[in-house]
């Protein structure tokens, strides 16, 4: 899925349109045969081996991760609360995408390495169809989807008053329905034969091709818009939010000996007695949630500069086995998303502890008068928690 920055940039002629599901399959000819062929070696058919193996780990453990944190973040409302249905949303595009899609372009790969092996053709490309379609329509809403979070919280940081203003729920549905509307209609036409054709290269992979050189630079010119323009905006929120949150914690730091107080033993600033426990409190956890984005931000921008180096160096037609890497890659950075949100910010640790907690305590439910005493216990701990369950945003 990750050849989504090389396609059409490599397709020099218009592919012919057969009966059957020839025309799925991308032809290799004198014109286009340094560009799609493949090499036929031992040690190249061995990488391929090696790039499966680990790309189908990632996707087991990547969709273990996503799923579990999702399952996390549907299960308290408090997670859910605000911009929280843009995380719900960007968990739930990766664990799809790790579950179906990937382990599909995993297994067209190793059935084109076994059909090369044994001398045969290419066998059921017309799967690209569908495989490429939902790939690379869930690669695009996972990009607009990070690029709403970094709107999201950019506002927050630099317009804390004006916040509440677009942190509403319409505001979050009609942001997800455009970024559907914007993945669709690029990913909807080439099913069709419109402007576009999604393929299967030799290597086994799915890659969309250009059916007339009309229709090459309005494509390359949307393709270049929904794969960089959110990837570019993500990197700048991120950087001017690691600039506000230096600047506040330098400013702070100095005030917060002088200002602390008995009732305020935290060493946050110190304000007025009606919200003094309240609002240091949200604006530790804002600051939380502000530094897990970033990072996450930080780590699907290390994943992605490789594939943008290669498909702007043309690297990744002479060396097709890379683009099988970036894949593993992409699978990786899916992987790591959920882990990073549970390592830089304490709100879904916790939900998260909490909720494995109540897993292993329910099959050990014991007598009736100890699962009273059980309840009693949590509601105490419920009423107790109240306080705290108010939205990480």
């Amino acid at each position: 899925m990750t050849q989504l920055q090389s396609m059409m940039l490599n397709s020099t002629t218009m592919l012919p349109v057969d009966e059957g599901h020839e025309q799925y399959c991308v032809q290799v000819n004198s014109t286009n045969a340094s560009s799609v062929a493949v090499p036929s070696s031992a040690a190249f058919e061995l990488q391929i081996q090696v790039c499966i193996a680990v790309s189908a780990i990632l996707c087991f453990t990547g969709a273990l991760t996503n799923g579990g944190l999702l399952i996390v973040v549907l299960k308290f409302e408090s997670l859910r609360k605000g911009a929280g249905i843009f995380i719900a949303h960007l968990l739930l595009c990766q664990l799809i995408l790790l579950a179906t899609v990937l382990p599909v372009g995993i297994h067209t790969v190793s059935l084109a390495a076994k059909s090369r092996a044994n001398g045969g053709t290419q066998v059921h490309c017309e799967v690209c169809v569908f495989q490429q379609s939902a790939g690379m329509a869930l690669f695009y809403l996972i990009n607009f989807t990070e690029a709403l979070l970094a709107l999201n919280r950019l506002i927050g940081v630099y317009y804390p008053t004006k916040y509440h203003i677009i942190n509403r729920r319409i505001f979050h549905v009609v942001g997800l329905a455009f970024c559907w509307t914007l993945s669709l209609g690029f990913t909807v036409p080439p099913i069709f034969q419109l402007g576009a054709l999604y393929q299967m290269s030799p290597l086994g992979n799915c890659v969309v091709t250009v059916v007339s050189q009309k229709s090459r630079a309005p494509l390359v010119l949307l393709l270049a818009l929904y794969v960089y323009v959110p990837l570019i905006f993500t990197t700048i929120a991120a950087v001017l939010i690691s600039m506000r949150l230096i600047s506040s914690h330098r400013a702070v730091a100095p005030t917060r000996k002088a200002n602390s107080t008995p009732g305020n033993d935290d060493g946050s600033r110190s304000a007025p007695p009606h919200n003094s426990t309240r609002q240091p409190n949200m604006s530790e956890r804002q600051r939380r949630m502000s530094k897990m984005l970033i990072t996450s931000f930080a780590v699907n921008f290390l994943c992605q500069l490789p594939q943008f180096i290669l498909a702007a160096s043309g690297l990744i037609m002479r060396y097709p086995v890379a683009l099988l890497w970036t894949t593993a890659l992409l699978s990786f950075q899916f992987l790591v998303t959920p882990i990073t949100f549970l390592v830089r910010n304490e709100d879904y640790r916790n939900k998260a502890r909490e909720l494995l907690y109540r897993s292993i305590r329910r099959p050990h439910r014991g007598h009736p008068e100890q699962r009273s005493q059980s309840r009693t216990s949590a509601r105490q701990r419920q009423s107790r928690s109240i306080k705290t369950q108010e939205s990480p945003w």
